[in-house]
């Protein structure tokens, strides 16, 4: 029986594909998830838990997000490359995004429509980040 050799952790985390952007099967489960959500189950069964009416639009925030924003820096210049993202562009948008949700918006909440700023949403855009991460370095193998 012949062995296979193992390769080093470090060579596969590294191997990378282009990225989908918009064609990402993540976004699009993304988008299913809201619409499902919005049409379907707030309609109709107001008397959800929280986590259906408050969080689950937080959780997929940036696996919806992120490859629209990347997509329009890519056709801009503002990002010269295909790969997917790494970890700092997941920190740097996460960071943007939980000040603008957290800060911004409910102080500026009377020309939004009333956005409040709930502790919840930072561990569950969180939580999103994760994910699309682990997702990213699975997917990468």
């Amino acid at each position: 029986m012949r062995k296979v050799p193992l390769q080093p952790i470090y060579m596969i985390v590294t191997r990378k594909h282009s990225f989908a952007y918009i064609k990402d099967p993540i976004f699009h489960f993304s988008i299913t998830i809201y619409l499902f959500n919005r049409f379907l189950l707030k309609p109709f069964m107001p008397v959800l838990s929280n986590f259906w009416h408050n969080y689950l639009n937080d959780l997929i925030c940036i696996p919806f997000c992120l490859p629209i924003v990347l997509w329009i820096t890519r056709k801009t210049g503002l990002r010269t490359h295909d790969d997917p993202p790494d970890i700092y562009e997941l920190c740097f948008y996460f960071l943007i995004w939980s000040f603008m949700f957290e800060r911004v918006g409910p102080v500026y909440g009377k020309y939004f429509n009333n956005p409040v700023g709930i502790l919840g949403i930072l561990p569950a855009m969180q939580l999103g980040l994760f994910l699309l991460d682990c997702i990213g370095i699975i997917r990468s193998i």
